[in-house]
């Protein structure tokens, strides 16, 4: 259950637990993202391993509750709520669509924020939400106005982003499609460093 949600222009001033919003909490929208793909696979009244103290699994997602994980994992998209390295379910060397925060066998992030990967045959479309922090603990409540931020936002810090796709290895081209001109257009080899933004990947010639 999800108390309330927020919209983004507040994202900053709506950023504790009981607030749902890709921004201020990127990883617990990623793990709503993940439910909607498995409530619309698993059957009405499915019986679910309750007490598994590993992982649970049911269709293509699973749940981590030692590495607070939730995963979904098809033959053509792969989304995740933080890092992992060992993949609770088998992952697709022919996924088209990715979500995750942090990193994972496929790609990795060093940045706090969500990030988006529409894999297409001759590019990768590519969309990295701004970092997020918390300067204050997510369950105090924000007091009288004028209210402070309960979360801060950045998108001009660089973080290294890195890809490990089946058919994208060597040499690579991205091109910012908002960012500066400065950053708009830089080669790199599987690792390039970005900042929040909307970026399309190329191969190299």
């Amino acid at each position: 259950m999800m108390w309330q949600y927020t919209v983004s222009p507040a994202a900053r001033y709506c950023g504790g637990s009981h607030y749902l919003n890709l921004d201020s909490s990127p990883q617990k929208a990623l793990s709503f993202r993940i439910a909607s793909r498995a409530f619309g696979e698993v059957a009405r009244y499915a019986d679910y391993d309750t007490k598994a103290e590993t992982k649970m699994v049911f269709g293509h997602a699973a749940l981590s509750y030692p590495q607070t994980l939730s995963v979904f994992s098809s033959e053509q998209a792969l989304f995740y709520s933080r890092s992992f390295d060992t993949a609770p379910l088998p992952i697709s060397p022919h996924v088209r669509e990715i979500a995750g925060c942090g990193r994972s066998p496929l790609v990795s992030y060093e940045g706090s924020g969500a990030y988006f990967l529409g894999v297409k045959e001759d590019r990768i479309e590519l969309l990295i939400r701004p970092d997020v922090t918390y300067p204050r603990p997510l369950w105090q409540r924000p007091g009288r106005p004028p209210w402070t931020p309960t979360c801060e936002l950045d998108s001009q810090t660089p973080h290294r982003f890195a890809i490990h796709l089946p058919g994208w290895e060597g040499k690579l081209k991205i091109e910012g499609l908002i960012n500066e001109p400065a950053q708009s257009r830089q080669t790199f080899n599987s690792s390039v460093e970005v900042t929040p933004g909307r970026y399309r990947i190329l191969r190299a010639p």
